[in-house]
């Protein structure tokens, strides 16, 4: 989600506020922005509530084999709170 990290620089919070807003420690926010961790489906709808942004402004896409199916592996959608 490197796109989050812009998109939280420009709306002027810092990683430690941020991660306040989502009930989430500073360092889950670096997970996230570094794509080593990917939010579950319930914080990333969070994500997308405080940022006030789409799916789309947030989530790093790429072209699969057939060009019609996108979506990182990084996402994890479970249906669990942990950040």
């Amino acid at each position: 989600m490197k796109k989050l990290k812009q998109i939280r620089k420009n709306m002027g919070l810092n990683m430690e506020d941020f991660g306040e807003l989502l009930g989430v420690c500073e360092s889950t926010i670096s997970l996230y922005e570094r794509g080593e961790r990917g939010p579950t489906h319930k914080k990333l709808l969070e994500i997308i509530d405080v940022l006030g942004v789409e799916p789309n402004d947030i989530i790093d896409y790429e072209e699969k084999d057939n060009g019609k199916s996108w979506i990182k592996n990084q996402f994890r959608w479970r249906n669990n709170s942990n950040g």
